[in-house]
């Protein structure tokens, strides 16, 4: 089942066409779960790329979160029609595949000449898409590029309580920002090495872009794997086609993704099926031959 942003703004035919009918240079995909409160902040990033030319496709698990994220950003995505960017905003549903399924949702439904993937507690800089995808744009022969990331810890505010005796109006769920405590710097800046990748992952999800063709020809996500499911992907097209690390250090003198590490990371909830699954994809890539460096 799916639901899309056009199609709760009947008063707006101009966004359903547009919607339904042009192809997006970029495709995000952002998969979401029990976090309304939290991932304003991510959707707001993607929206405010210095890109005009793409569609943010939210894969959601029930229905009540493709409600709210539908009447919650409606408003955003006449604006978007509107103006002088052919940007959409979309919400499907796919529940009970986990994160890789979600992706895959995403991907399959997605139009994008490109394919960009956005963890729903991430933020990017407004040059990160423009910055990636002129980096594939000027090497061709690359399936798959990302960009350096800084880290950092904290934690989302709790939603501040009203005053005693006081009656409060709640139409959608508070926001919650995130305050952070800890800059852990760019430990994950360093040049594309399949045999290095092998033996642990150092490329976040919300880093990379990758071509259509790649996901056509190879697939998707694995989704037996629960939580190293980005970790094999990178690897198998690794073995396939030519890899590339953008140094945004570099070129921009600054990352361009913040990965935000808190206490509702699925990897700190869940310890050991995260072992499990990295031990998995270590059977399966043994520090095997691919593209090597680029």
């Amino acid at each position: 089942m799916a639901a899309t942003l056009a199609e709760t703004d009947t008063d707006n035919l101009s966004l359903a066409y547009v919607a339904a009918h042009y192809r997006p240079l970029v495709t995000v995909v952002m998969p979401t779960r029990d976090r309304l409160e939290i991932l304003d902040e991510s959707i707001q990033s993607v929206l405010a790329q210095e890109l005009g030319d793409l569609e943010l496709v939210i894969v959601a698990v029930t229905q009540r979160e493709v409600s709210v994220l539908a009447r919650r950003y409606a408003a955003e995505s006449t604006r978007l029609a509107r103006a002088a960017t052919t940007a959409t905003v979309r919400v499907v549903r796919q529940e009970g595949r986990g994160i890789a399924g979600a992706r895959n949702m995403g991907m399959r439904v997605g139009r994008g000449v490109y394919f960009a993937h956005m963890d729903d507690d991430e933020v990017w800089t407004a040059d990160h898409l423009p910055t990636l995808v002129g980096f594939l744009e000027r090497y061709p022969h690359l399936a798959l590029v990302y960009g350096d990331v800084r880290r950092c810890r904290g934690y989302f505010r709790r939603p501040q309580a009203g005053r005693p005796g006081q009656r409060l109006q709640v139409r959608r769920p508070t926001l919650r920002g995130f305050v952070e405590r800890e800059d852990l710097g760019t430990p994950w800046c360093r040049q594309f090495d399949f045999g290095q990748l092998a033996h642990g992952n150092w490329i976040p999800a919300s880093a990379v872009i990758l071509r259509r063709e790649a996901f056509e020809a190879l697939g998707g996500f694995d989704e037996s794997i629960r939580y190293a499911d980005d970790w094999e992907y990178w690897l198998r097209i690794g073995q396939h086609y030519p890899v590339a690390h953008c140094c945004t250090l570099t070129t921009l003198g600054k990352p361009t993704v913040t990965y935000r590490l808190h206490g509702a990371n699925a990897t700190q909830r869940d310890p050991a099926v995260w072992a499990e699954n990295l031990r998995l994809v270590r059977e399966r890539y043994p520090g095997g031959t691919g593209t090597g460096p680029q």
